[in-house]
């Protein structure tokens, strides 16, 4: 692997399912995966299916990839179903849970895994830049975990949900902010 943070996190990601898989297996199990078209998304989505999970790939505009990434998935026995959406906009991350709860009838992990990587420095940061960073990054995993977290509680109880964040586990019932808690 690469060097850097995505490269660091795809460690853990993997280092923490691995180590998963010796407690239980995913199978029956239905995961979304945001940005799991390409990239560490994808990486994630493949190796959830492995572990046996059914797979919803979620992807903006990368449409090729994403039914690639689907084939993959199906060619391990495992269904799987990609799903475009917008995650800057509230009313598409509600679409996006709508189908795959329609797809799939039931949601057990959401690994909030979409980010964008705008080329700018401290310097030429524009207001602009700043806030399609912020929309992408930090409001779109809240939101993503705010329509996920109905279709969880059907499957696990609300007090089972464990949000993934780009490779990490946060191993209690909280969703945390920079800002504050959220109670699921």
């Amino acid at each position: 692997m690469g060097e850097g943070p995505a490269s660091s996190q795809a460690m853990v990601s993997f280092a923490v399912m691995s180590s998963a898989k010796n407690r239980q297996s995913l199978a029956g199990q239905v995961a979304l995966v945001t940005g799991s078209a390409k990239r560490l998304g994808r990486a994630v989505a493949q190796r959830l299916a492995e572990e046996g999970a059914d797979v919803i790939i979620h992807y903006r505009a990368s449409t090729g990839e994403a039914q690639s990434a689907v084939a993959e998935i199906e060619k391990l026995g495992r269904k799987s179903y990609a799903i475009a959406a917008d995650l800057t906009n509230v009313a598409e991350i509600k679409r996006l849970f709508d189908e795959a709860a329609k797809q799939f009838g039931r949601l057990d992990i959401l690994v909030n895994s979409a980010a964008n990587f705008l080329p700018s420095s401290v310097v030429s940061t524009t207001e602009e830049i700043w806030d399609a960073s912020l929309a992408t990054n930090l409001k779109a995993p809240f939101f993503c975990a705010q329509a996920a977290a109905p279709l969880l509680r059907r499957t696990m109880g609300p007090s089972s949900i464990s949000p993934i964040q780009a490779g990490c586990l946060a191993g209690r019932d909280t969703l945390h902010t920079p800002f504050r808690k959220q109670r699921w």
